[in-house]
């Protein structure tokens, strides 16, 4: 948080302080595992409620953004290859594809999208955009392309992370809608 704004640094005793609160006020159970997990959603808890009250606003949906993640991370619900496409942009170049509709898709779009093959889940994907261009138009011109139905069999075969990659590519305006949809749903 100190590499988002320098005022964001928070003390070792502060973190202790929480910690130490965890362990008394959280749940009891004679069960070891338990009481572990109590104690550690209780902490998880304690600690975002209070590093949120010190954020300004508009610093909020991204901590509750990497926060999540990184839970996600810890149990395996988020791969670490999806994880580096969102933070830094496909790091293969793409096989050269024609831009199947250049009116609304940009360069720097199509070359993105061109990117999510290099995915293991994504292997057919430009292949099936370029199929189903009308579908993606729909969601592209939508007031809320976050909540749109993806076309063909796009839409079961995502999970919901794996969504927040293509919405990256084709409206990455919209991406911190569907980050703040995909902290609420998980």
């Amino acid at each position: 948080l100190a590499e988002v704004d320098p005022m964001y640094q928070y003390s070792l005793d502060w973190f202790r302080s929480i910690f130490l609160q965890s362990l008394e006020k959280s749940e009891k159970s004679d069960v070891l595992e338990n009481r572990i997990n109590l104690i550690n959603d209780y902490f998880t808890f304690s600690l975002y409620s209070n590093v949120c009250r010190s954020l300004f606003e508009r610093h909020k949906l991204l901590f509750s953004f990497l926060m999540c993640a990184r839970i996600l991370m810890k149990i395996g619900d988020i791969n670490m290859e999806e994880w580096k496409f969102l933070i830094v942009g496909g790091t293969v170049i793409p096989e050269v594809r024609e831009n199947p509709e250049s009116q609304w898709i940009s360069e720097r779009m199509w070359m993105d999208l061109s990117m999510l093959p290099s995915l293991p889940k994504f292997a057919s994907f430009a292949a099936d955009f370029a199929k189903e261009i009308d579908g993606w138009k729909l969601i592209f011109d939508s007031t809320e392309p976050h909540r749109e139905i993806f076309p063909g069999k796009w839409n079961e075969e995502l999970d919901t992370f794996q969504k927040l990659l293509v919405m990256k590519c084709l409206r990455f305006d919209k991406l911190p809608d569907m980050m703040q949809d995909f902290v609420a749903e998980k």
